[in-house]
């Protein structure tokens, strides 16, 4: 907003971090982040960043999004804030806003289902849940929240089927097999992080963060080396 009152031509950046996961209450939140791209002209173009783990510390993946985008996350994170003040009511204003925004906006979608889960209204859930993999057909945390609610229904073959969709799409996604990557090489397996790298590489050949900790696991493996004298 900055940017444009200046004249500046600014955009909205998502920007590609790593799975990180936040305990609040009861609740477990999957942080996303955004930042800004400015076009300063002749000077070329810049991200603008005011966390350390945006695009100013490098090497992340980034991608223009419409206002529209941005309005829904900004209604997403207020909705969340809410959601743990114990107000319903506004979550359920700001996620609704969010949708009008950006109705593509999945996690809204996997958020509102929580909502109406956590207060009594499965069928509700259901659907938001359904309507977030209808969307996004590899989205890992409504298949995961399906697999529960069928679970409490006693549906014993939809409750494994939608578990297994979870465990599908989360082994492919590369940003999940670099977590695990980084977890099994902390706990001494290297070939077992070698392994969970390969398949990230696979699956984003770019990511720069997948390449360099491969250079590092490889060197790990092959030892210490000597010359001669």
């Amino acid at each position: 907003a900055m940017a444009r009152d200046l004249g500046l031509k600014a955009r909205f950046q998502e920007v590609a971090i790593l799975p990180d996961w936040e305990q609040r209450g009861d609740t477990l939140v999957l942080n996303r982040h955004v930042n800004a791209r400015v076009w300063l002209g002749s000077g070329g173009q810049q991200s603008v960043d005011f966390a350390s783990r945006g695009a100013a510390a490098g090497g992340l993946r980034e991608r223009v999004i419409s206002d529209h985008r941005a309005a829904a996350h900004f209604h997403s994170n207020l909705a969340v804030e809410k959601l743990q003040a114990g107000d319903a009511r506004a979550a359920f204003l700001h996620m609704a806003k969010g949708l009008r925004e950006d109705p593509a906006f999945v996690p809204l979608w996997v958020n509102l289902g929580a909502l109406y889960s956590r207060h009594g209204h499965p069928q509700q859930a259901e659907r938001a849940w359904l309507e977030a993999v209808r969307r996004a057909p590899g989205e890992v945390a409504a298949a995961s929240n399906l697999a529960l609610l069928y679970q409490r229904r006693g549906d014993a073959p939809r409750a494994a089927s939608w578990a297994e969709r979870a465990r599908y799409h989360r082994a492919r996604n590369p940003y999940f097999r670099y977590v695990l990557a980084q977890q099994a090489l902390a706990s001494g397996q290297p070939d077992l992080a070698l392994a969970h790298l390969d398949a990230a590489i696979r699956a984003e050949p770019g990511e720069p963060r997948f390449q360099a900790l491969r250079s590092s696991v490889q060197l790990q493996l092959e030892g210490p080396r000597g010359g001669r004298g």
